[in-house]
């Protein structure tokens, strides 16, 4: 997957929404989730019955976590090329909320990248 993603092209909300078909989210049951990246792009995404849903806009709901990124660490962490704590002690990532579930989503997200650049190249 990492081939195919351009970070300086890429939509970091279209990168979340495919995620949402290669991992199981049952671990991040409950995420409420706005990004905000560039300071403009604003999506969400939640965990609810077993599925994660990417909106590409602001939750209808107010969510109790907010990160703060721009899109190539979007990118970097959803493919695991970065850690959250890294990008925060480097001040590229902001988290305000449950700290513990952004750590955990972009976890996710790493493994399902790393299981689908490895299933492609098998």
């Amino acid at each position: 997957m990492s081939d195919g993603v351009d970070p300086s092209t890429a939509r970091t909300d279209m990168v979340a929404l495919c995620m949402t078909v290669a991992f199981a989210p049952g671990r991040l049951a409950g995420l409420a989730l706005e990004c905000d990246v560039d300071a403009g792009e604003r999506f969400s995404m939640t965990v609810d019955h077993g599925a994660l849903r990417v909106r590409s806009a602001r939750s209808p709901a107010a969510s109790p976590t907010v990160v703060a990124c721009d899109a190539g660490t979007f990118i970097a962490l959803a493919l695991g090329d970065e850690t959250p704590s890294a990008a925060t002690e480097s001040g590229r990532l902001a988290m305000d909320g449950d700290i513990e579930a952004v750590h955990d989503l972009f976890t996710a997200f790493a493994e399902a990248a790393r299981r689908l650049t490895t299933d492609r190249s098998a």
